[in-house]
């Protein structure tokens, strides 16, 4: 399984519906945990199935964030250090192209 950071897709794509390039991507995370922290604080959730140029504006910023985040991590690697749960077992982690 590839990480998919997530893209904008075009503003042509139809505006009551999600462009596949931000589907079940880490941006679209980041817009639906900020929608659950919205409404936890008592105010309004944000329209999610859409692509209108007010709700592309807004996943600029989540875009922006979640490539930014796959760049440092790329450029960063050798940082990281992970430890399989069961000795062994072997984590693939697979950093080469961030913007996918």
């Amino acid at each position: 399984m590839s990480l998919k950071l997530g893209q904008m897709g075009s503003p042509a794509d139809p505006p009551n519906a999600i462009p596949a390039a931000f589907q079940n991507s880490l941006a679209a995370n980041i817009e639906l945990a900020f929608n659950t922290l919205l409404q936890a604080e008592g105010l309004p959730g944000l329209q999610l199935d859409s692509n209108t140029s007010e709700v592309r504006d807004r996943r600029m910023l989540f875009v922006a964030i979640a490539q930014g985040l796959g760049c440092f991590l790329a450029n960063n690697a050798s940082a990281l250090t992970l430890s399989p749960p069961i000795p062994g077992e072997t984590i693939t982690l697979d950093l080469a192209d961030p913007l996918l």
